[in-house]
């Protein structure tokens, strides 16, 4: 980042997850908390580089279909059953913010996710805990 910034011009895409926008994720704990710190980590970079030409954007893909579930023994619970997205079509989320410098992306929620989603903000913490254990049970 630092010769981008010496350049005075230069695009960052860091690729989290929306697992990044819940207070914890019972079951996979340590995703979910690796997801925040990316989105953290890019949010901070985003603020601290503006006004040198470089931009940092962050990738925040709902269901994706790249195998995460069966390799996350997730297969059947409707978690997976969401993960319906191609790669490409994220990515190109991805690239199309990137280029506008925009700040966060949050690509490819199912009709039902972006209205829960929604919801975040309002919902007892406990309630969303509860929510994510069931949905990958």
């Amino acid at each position: 980042m630092k010769d981008f910034v010496e350049r005075g011009s230069g695009r960052i895409l860091n690729v989290s997850s929306t697992a990044a926008l819940f207070p914890a994720g019972p079951l996979q704990a340590v995703y979910f908390a690796s997801k925040s710190y990316v989105t953290a980590l890019g949010d901070a970079i985003w603020q601290e580089i503006q006004g040198t030409g470089v931009t940092i954007t962050t990738l925040m893909p709902g269901g994706m279909d790249t195998g995460f579930a069966k390799a996350s023994n997730l297969e059947g619970t409707s978690l997976a059953k969401a993960m319906i997205f191609t790669p490409d079509v994220v990515a190109l989320d991805g690239y199309e913010a990137m280029m506008r410098g925009d700040m966060e992306v949050v690509s490819k929620l199912t009709p039902e996710q972006e209205e829960w989603f929604k919801t975040i903000p309002i919902t007892p913490k406990e309630i969303l805990i509860k929510q994510i254990f069931e949905m990958q049970s």
